[in-house]
């Protein structure tokens, strides 16, 4: 069943959501490349495009000119990112494979800190220690024993 199919959603909105994810493979589009490569009718893809535009999400060169997705999108990315831990994520599936095979684990993000990502005893680990020694000494006193 095509998304526009399903009588809770928004077609629009599910258009836009197209649009953006195909300018995203390249840096500008004109109106009528778009419109190709959308398979959406010019006057609509206008309109979508207009209101990026005044969202600040969409950036146009000139009257007439070429589209390209603004940096907003890059900043909202940010902020998911900033709210989501990957590592944390990413802890269970981790914690299952260790069991699995019987093996130690060692999930860092040295970006992040080393502290807040050990889940197993990290010194008997080569990654662990190669972490442990490029990171500083005043970041040893930080990590658990």
């Amino acid at each position: 069943m095509a998304l526009a199919d399903k009588y809770y959603t928004i077609g629009v909105l599910g258009k836009s959501f197209g649009v953006i994810e195909l300018m995203a493979h390249q840096a500008k589009w004109e109106l009528r490349d778009l419109a190709k490569a959308s398979g959406l009718p010019k006057g609509t893809l206008q309109r979508i495009l207009l209101t990026l535009c005044e969202l600040g999400f969409v950036s146009q060169d000139g009257k007439g000119g070429a589209y390209s997705l603004t940096l907003k999108f890059f900043k909202l990315g940010q902020r998911i990112a900033s709210n989501n831990s990957l590592v944390e994520k990413a802890r269970p599936a981790c914690r299952q494979l260790m069991e699995k095979v019987n093996e130690a684990g060692f999930l860092a993000d040295p970006a992040a800190g080393l502290h807040h990502r050990v889940f197993l005893p990290h010194l008997s680990l080569g990654v662990g220690q190669g972490l442990l020694r490029f990171s500083g000494r005043e970041r040893t006193a930080e990590i658990p024993q």
